[in-house]
């Protein structure tokens, strides 16, 4: 298996770095340092050029440095250069830029051409592992929607055109819905056209969410089984905003609600509204299950992710582990570092390096933060 590789990774007036430019090894980087260092802030740089935005979607103008001197830079940039198999390697850019009444704006390039963001999807094919993973568990539903719509793009491009059409029409029906609330006069059946719009592209949705969690529940069960000391179980439901998959069903769904819509000026049924739920011996994790099982069953979720992502694009994805070892017992850390695949490009950030498993160190270059730089160890 040949794995994804970032051979550079370049920072400019992102978090807490002026100027940064890396070119990591093959086996990836190790960086240590305290809290506050900006470790975590270099496995989000990854993640943005790999998803379009990063780990955490409210971040907006945070996302710029704030200079001693407590000036904001005019923009941030991160920049990765990717080789995917036998693929030529690809420069993948995303800026971030202040925008009117305190938003952003964020635009990404690929290959020096300005491409709409979901075109970064898939080409640096990423796992992670952060702290804020227990929102698979407890979190809204819509943390575990993006999840699924981030993993399963990266190995189905049609499953992110379906997406970007699906919220292009969701759009233009909202607002024919706030028309249509204005007044006497109107005519609903002007509806039809976007109801079956969302029904076709819905569709791709559903039919592909639904058979990705059943093969993420069966992955996820495995490693669960591994790594649980007792008989415990894990799994996955799918719970579709609509029961009814087949076609032509979230039409007729829609043409049913369609009063209550015009009422309100908002498409309320469809898989925008769709959620999974996480289950440890049959019970939802989030009311039942101790936090550690609940930390167990999200790393069974992200290992059965690395499973499914390397089985359908044919290489090992990149890996991110930000502090994950810390929330681990000593078994459980050299458990993981066991199953990680050896070929794979590791990004991990520690405060303790003695936490980190020493097979997963020898692999990684060791790197020191402090101050917004880093340094080979």
């Amino acid at each position: 298996m040949t794995p994804v590789l970032c051979h550079l990774l370049d920072l400019t007036g992102f978090r807490n770095y002026h100027r940064l430019a890396l070119e990591p090894p093959t086996g990836g980087c190790l960086f240590i340092g305290p809290n506050g260092a900006g470790k975590s802030n270099l496995l989000e740089a990854i993640g943005l050029v790999s998803a379009g935005r990063g780990s955490n979607p409210s971040a907006g103008v945070e996302l710029i440095r704030i200079s001693q001197e407590g000036e904001r830079a005019d923009f941030a940039r991160v920049r990765a250069r990717v080789a995917v198999g036998d693929r030529l390697p690809q420069l993948l850019e995303m800026v971030v830029a202040p925008g009117d009444g305190g938003r952003v704006s964020r635009r990404a390039w690929i290959e020096g051409r300005m491409r709409p963001r979901r075109d970064l999807i898939g080409r640096l094919p990423l796992v992670q592992f952060e702290p804020r993973d227990l929102e698979l568990v407890g979190g809204q539903p819509a943390a575990r929607r993006r999840f699924a719509n981030w993993a399963i793009g990266q190995a189905d491009g049609e499953y992110v055109a379906a997406l970007g059409d699906f919220e292009r029409s969701r759009r233009q029906r909202n607002a024919l819905l706030r028309e249509l609330a204005l007044g006497p006069g109107k005519d609903p059946d002007r509806l039809d056209y976007w109801d079956d719009l969302l029904d076709t592209h819905g569709g791709v949705l559903v039919r592909a969410r639904a058979g990705w969690l059943e093969q993420m529940s069966t992955r996820a069960q495995s490693h669960f089984a591994r790594l649980a000391r007792g008989p415990e179980s894990v799994s996955l439901e799918y719970r579709p905003a609509l029961a009814e998959l087949a076609p032509g069903s979230l039409a007729e769904a829609l043409r049913r609600t369609r009063q209550r819509e015009i009422a309100v000026g908002n498409t309320l049924i469809g898989p925008h509204r769709d959620d999974f739920r996480i289950h440890v011996d049959g019970r939802l994790a989030a009311q039942f299950a101790s936090r550690g099982q609940q930390r167990l069953a999200v790393l069974c979720v992200k290992l059965a992710l690395l499973d499914w992502l390397t089985e359908k694009i044919g290489q090992t994805p990149v890996l991110s582990l930000d502090e994950v070892f810390s929330e681990l017992d000593p078994h459980h850390r050299n458990q993981l570092a066991e199953i990680l695949p050896a070929d794979a490009q590791l990004f991990l950030a520690a405060a303790d390096r003695g936490l980190v498993p020493d097979s997963l160190v020898e692999r990684c270059q060791p790197c020191a933060l402090a101050d917004g730089d880093v340094k080979p160890l």
